[in-house]
């Protein structure tokens, strides 16, 4: 994580540049993809409340989203 924010997060946060999965990789010595599980895996293991079966926390922004999409209709 600590490579990733190093090489990748950082640079990125004080840059307007877009990063390529190739790149990513390169910098990283990881995919985008299996960063995200990680970090999912760690999150539920550090705050299982909010990962119960019933509850998916990494939806809340798809959720979010469409409440405001229905306000703005309605």
């Amino acid at each position: 994580m600590r490579n990733v924010e190093d090489k990748i997060r950082n640079p990125a946060a004080h840059n307007i540049k877009a990063i390529k999965e190739d790149e990513f990789k390169n910098k990283a010595g990881i995919s985008s993809k299996r960063l995200l599980q990680y970090m999912q895996w760690m999150f539920k293991y550090i705050y299982p409340y909010y990962f119960k079966a019933d509850l998916n926390i990494w939806e809340s922004y798809d959720f979010m989203n469409q409440a405001i999409i229905n306000k703005l209709k309605s």
